[in-house]
C-alpha cells in the first residue's frame, strides 16, 4: 500500500521529465547521426534511465507493507540504475538510428525490457521483515504493458520530431513506466517471517541523493536541449525521417 498520494505523483512527474528530455535528445541523435550525435544518445540514455529509476524509488518511499517500511541494498540499487541507463540507451539507438517499423518494434521491446529489468532489480534491492513472492501472471502482464506502451511512445515521438510530439510522447513513456511499476507491485505478496534480517538503508536517507542527482541531471540535459534547438537543416532531416518511417509501415 502507498501511505500518501504525494509520492506516486512526484514519481510520475520525475518519469515525465526524464522521458521528455530523453526523447528530445533522441530526436537530435536522429538528425545528426551517431558519429556527431553520440553525446545526445548518452544524454537520452541517462535521462530516461534516471527517469525510470527515480520513478521507482520515489514511489517506493511512500510504500509500506504490513511488515513496515522497506530498506534498500545500496549495491543492487546502483546496479538497477546502471542496467536501466544501458538497456534503454540501446533501445533508443536501435529505434532512432535507422527508423523503420521493425527497428521501432525492436527498440520498443528493448526499452520495455529495460524498464522491467530496472523495476525487478530494484525490487530485489528491497528488504522487508517478511518473505516477498510474486504472481507470475501479473509479472508477465507488467512486462507486456511496458513493451507495448514504450513502443507506442517511441512510435509517437518518431513520427514527428517536433516539440509537441515529443511532449506528448514523453507523457506516454511516463505512463508506460508508471503503469508497469504499479502492475508489478500488484504481483507482490509479503508474508510475515520473523527470521528475516532486514538490512540496508532506510528509504528517507535516499531522498537527498535522489534530489541532487536528478536535479543536476535534468538541469544539465535540459540546458543542452534548450540551447541546441532543431536547426532548419535538422527540420528537413526530421521530416525525411518521419516520412521514411511512415513509408516503412506500408512495406
Amino acid at each position: 500500500m502507498y501511505v500518501s498520494p504525494l509520492f506516486p505523483l512526484l514519481a510520475f512527474l520525475n518519469a515525465y521529465a526524464g522521458s521528455v528530455l530523453a526523447l528530445a535528445c533522441a530526436g537530435r541523435l536522429r538528425t545528426r547521426g551517431l558519429r556527431t550525435g553520440w553525446n545526445w544518445l548518452v544524454g537520452g540514455a541517462i535521462s530516461l534511465g534516471c527517469g525510470i529509476w527515480g520513478m521507482h524509488f520515489i514511489g517506493m518511499l511512500g510504500y509500506s507493507s504490513g511488515e513496515g517500511r522497506p530498506r534498500f541494498d545500496l549495491a543492487l540499487t546502483g546496479v538497477s540504475l546502471v542496467v536501466a541507463v544501458a538497456i534503454v540507451g540501446f533501445g533508443l539507438l536501435v529505434t532512432y538510428l535507422h527508423p523503420h517499423w521493425y527497428t521501432l518494434l525492436a527498440g520498443g521491446i528493448v526499452t520495455g525490457l529495460g524498464i522491467s529489468a530496472m523495476h525487478y532489480i530494484g525490487m530485489a534491492a528491497m528488504h522487508l521483515a517478511g518473505t516477498v513472492s510474486y504472481t507470475p501472471r501479473t509479472v508477465t502482464l507488467s512486462v507486456a504493458i511496458a513493451v507495448v506502451t514504450a513502443t507506442a511512445a517511441l512510435g509517437t515521438a518518431l513520427a514527428s520530431l517536433g516539440t509537441w510530439a515529443t511532449v506528448g510522447a514523453g507523457g506516454l513513456m511516463a505512463i508506460s513506466i508508471s503503469t508497469m511499476h504499479y502492475t508489478g507491485m500488484m504481483a507482490v505478496t509479503v508474508s510475515p517471517n520473523d527470521q528475516v534480517v532486514v538490512r540496508g538503508v532506510e528509504g528517507p536517507s535516499l531522498i537527498v541523493p535522489l534530489f541532487l542527482c536528478f536535479s543536476l541531471e535534468l538541469l544539465m540535459v535540459g540546458f543542452a536541449v534548450v540551447t541546441t534547438p532543431l536547426l532548419p537543416e535538422d527540420d528537413f532531416g526530421a521530416a525525411s525521417a518521419g516520412h521514411a518511417f511512415s513509408r516503412g509501415f506500408g512495406r
